[in-house]
């Protein structure tokens, strides 16, 4: 059960880049496109819970490092960081509702943005944070908070539907 659940991850994590790096690089609303990696890697741990969510947002960000221009690894650990907290979003959760899941990855998107711009910076990659990190921010959460019903159901079909998810309140 393992091997598959993990088999299905890698299947949607390779989806999520190819569509990231060639579809979403040209479909930009206000110059800012979604971060369908991090928004996945965000619904993981909202699905699945912190621990889970925290391994595949680093495999996740690790495998969207090898097509970025950063360091290996900063994405990993940023994307990490991201499941991890929405795991534990998705915990609080007494029955979380897709609007629920919608607005955690909208957070959790707003969080990674910031968090690989920090990390970013550190490592003296200054380029990526800039005088538009707002509305990158701004931007990037509402495109993915629009994304997450879509992404849900595909996180839960490769977690084999952990938790069940009501439709609306």
């Amino acid at each position: 059960m393992a091997f598959l659940r993990g088999a299905r991850m890698g299947l949607v994590t390779l989806v999520a880049l190819v569509l990231q790096t060639t579809l979403f690089t040209d479909l930009r609303i206000g110059g800012v496109a979604p971060e369908l990696v991090l928004a996945v890697a965000a619904m993981a741990g909202f699905v699945a819970g912190p621990s889970s969510g925290a391994w595949a947002g680093f495999w996740m960000g690790l495998a969207y490092d090898v097509v970025l221009e950063t360091p290996l690894g900063l994405a990993g650990l940023a994307f990490c960081i991201v499941g991890y907290v929405a795991g534990l979003a998705g915990e609080t959760a007494f029955r979380p509702t897709w609007w629920y899941a919608a607005g955690s990855v909208a957070v959790s998107s707003v969080f990674g943005v910031i968090v690989f711009a920090i990390v970013s910076t550190l490592v003296g990659q200054n380029a990526v944070v800039s005088g538009s990190l707002l509305r990158v921010v701004i931007g990037v959460a509402i495109l993915n908070a629009l994304l997450a019903p879509a992404i849900m159901g595909v996180v839960r079909w490769s977690y084999g539907r952990p938790r069940e998810l009501r439709v609306a309140t």
